[in-house]
């Protein structure tokens, strides 16, 4: 596959290297093999030769690359030349392609007719390793120090929505901490209610060097400040991002080894937060995107909180009593209310049997206890 204004020696297969690991260097010392012998010697490869380089999947960790490809800009190098420069000294190639004709080596922008789904001068999140940054949480005196790398220079990231690679260039920063109005914020998760440092009051610094986006911060006495130095500590969070807008022309993009879009960041226009973060998906949403998410987070738990409270409601109507139905007042009636001492009446008193007359005539001769006791008076 040739590329645009750059002729390309393939060293080794690209599919023989971890694909997260693909570095694009000016120069530099680097071992490569000759030709003929099962042997590599050290090359000071000069700077106007750019060196892919990536680890192995033979190799454990992340951190010993070796060289991929080679690639001379048309600018500096004739094919001619560029095959030259190999054969003089013995260096083993795989393949040697000749740049593309007829178009530039880049371009600013969005690449017409790409796949990305974003527009890429939108605020950005991408989140580095603490092997690669230098990730600490230090004292001194009686201070607690956060420190590391926010940003590295010169290192290809993962594959971002399935469509391009991205690497920031050295000095990318330069201008924008320069800014009058920088107001940068340490924070945790992106949570910008948990802010630990800030460059606006001196608790936050940060710095350019040939590494990468240097910061520095003294915490505060705070629970989540301390929580997250002693998790930072331990090893529990390794991971940091920045949030990030580059500049309108502030970057270019060529086409990697594997026919994606390479887009190399010049010039930042914006630096919002430095985050240590817990469990981040490496660059794959916009800040505009994971807000939406955020929002649709918020909508589904709304609706779930509407469905308990409905079935609770439901469960409390079903233990309720039912209100008893609205009754007519009783007609007053001339039936007796119990409790309530009833007079006898006529009616109700039972008659005595009538007594016979010579039942009386009898009963009155003869004598009673009462009739001895009356005349005894």
């Amino acid at each position: 596959m040739p590329y645009p204004n750059e002729h390309a020696a393939r060293i080794k297969n690209p599919d023989d290297f971890k694909g997260d690991t693909f570095v694009k260097i000016s120069g530099g010392g680097w071992r490569l093999p000759l030709k003929g012998k099962d042997e590599y010697k050290e090359f000071e490869i000069p700077e106007n030769i750019d060196v892919i380089a990536a680890v192995l999947k033979s190799i454990e960790g992340d951190t010993n690359r070796d060289v991929q490809a080679l690639r001379f800009p048309t600018k500096n190098w004739t094919y001619d030349e560029t095959k030259e420069w190999l054969d003089e000294r013995e260096i083993d190639y795989i393949l040697l392609e000749k740049a593309e004709p007829g178009k530039e080596a880049s371009t600013t922008g969005p690449v017409k007719n790409n796949k990305r789904t974003m527009k890429y001068d939108k605020m950005q999140e991408r989140v580095y390793d603490i092997k690669d940054l230098k990730f600490r949480a230090v004292e001194e005196g009686d201070q607690k120090i956060l420190q590391g790398y926010a940003a590295l220079y010169n290192v290809r990231s993962k594959l971002l929505y399935n469509s391009f690679y991205e690497v920031i260039d050295r000095g990318a920063f330069d201008e924008v901490l320069q800014s009058k109005d920088l107001d940068v914020v340490l924070n945790f998760n992106h949570d910008n209610s948990l802010v630990m440092g800030r460059t606006k009051n001196g608790t936050l610094t940060l710095s350019s060097d040939q590494t990468g986006l240097f910061f520095r911060a003294v915490l505060p006495d705070t629970s989540y400040a301390n929580d997250v130095y002693k998790l930072v500590q331990r090893g529990d969070i390794f991971q940091n991002s920045f949030a990030f807008m580059p500049s309108k022309d502030g970057y270019t993009t060529d086409r990697a080894e594997d026919g994606h879009d390479l887009i190399t960041v010049t010039k930042i226009d914006k630096l919002r937060d430095v985050s240590a973060v817990t469990f981040p998906a490496y660059a794959e949403t916009s800040l505009q995107a994971r807000e939406d998410e955020d929002k649709r987070e918020m909508v589904e738990v709304s609706k779930e909180l509407l469905m308990e409270v409905a079935e609770i409601l439901k469960k409390i109507e079903e233990f309720m009593p039912e209100e008893p139905e609205d009754v007519p007042e009783d007609e007053p009636t001339d039936e007796p209310v119990e409790d309530e001492p009833v007079e006898d009446t006529p009616e109700d008193t039972p008659e005595e049997p009538p007594v016979d007359d010579e039942e009386e005539e009898e009963m009155g001769d003869e004598p009673t206890e009462i009739n001895k006791f009356i005349k005894l008076k």
